[in-house]
């Protein structure tokens, strides 16, 4: 009987480890020199000294420098480590095509999202949880961050936002498509083709600042 394969995994997680990876082998060797220095802060007596790659830094090779240099190793091998560390619980990274969601080095995939201002709120309706992406809209690409849970909003009630060119209407996790609209004073009555049912916007015309309100039944 054949074994069954794990899930997966992305080549962008895949590339942005290996990178992690390479970047704690360098930073070690920096350490390493930074050490070399302390152990022998007068230079090395070896008759193939000027012609090795040492002479380079010659200049440079003290007991002083050699501290400096351990300590920039250290605290960035530190912050390296973490960032793995980071990168293998449940982290959300953001690329051109969108965002990448990881738990456990696997990604989650087809869920559905909306902005709250400038985070994004990720509905994940099989487990019923809500996560949140602080400040999505201005976060850098390939910089993964922690991915936090968000109770301010569920799995199985309506959520909206508007603005300026329109709004997001979802249901239970899922967007809502084939609706149609009528006002009702500053309000917003939208009703869904697909299970005829209405939903009340309430101040619709005065909240197009693109935050996540409640909806309710109409």
């Amino acid at each position: 009987m054949a074994r069954e394969k794990g899930p997966a995994k992305e080549k962008i997680f895949e590339e942005a480890m290996a990178h992690k990876w390479i970047a704690l082998i360098s930073l070690g060797a920096f350490l390493g020199i930074g050490i070399w220095m302390l152990l022998v802060p007068n230079g090395l007596k070896h008759s193939g000294y000027e012609k090795s790659s040492v002479y380079l830094i010659k200049e440079i090779w003290s007991y002083e420098t050699g501290i400096v240099i351990c300590a920039i190793s250290v605290f960035f091998l530190a912050k390296t480590i973490l960032k793995i560390r980071l990168m293998k619980t449940f982290t959300w990274v953001k690329a051109d095509s969108g965002y990448y969601m990881f738990r456990n080095s696997i990604r989650i995939a087809g869920l559905k999202a909306m902005y709250d201002a400038d985070d994004l709120i990720v509905f994940n309706p099989p487990v019923n949880e809500v996560y949140k992406f602080p400040k999505y809209g201005k976060t850098k690409l390939n910089k993964y961050r922690k991915v936090q849970l968000d109770n301010r909003f569920n799995c199985m009630d309506a959520f909206w936002n508007a603005d300026s060119s329109g709004f997001y209407l979802f249901y239970k996790g899922v967007r809502l498509e084939k609706l149609t609209c009528e006002y009702r004073g500053d309000d917003l009555i939208a009703s869904s083709v697909d299970l005829s049912k209405k939903f009340r916007l309430i101040n619709y015309k005065n909240s197009l600042d693109n935050k996540i309100r409640s909806a309710s039944r109409y």
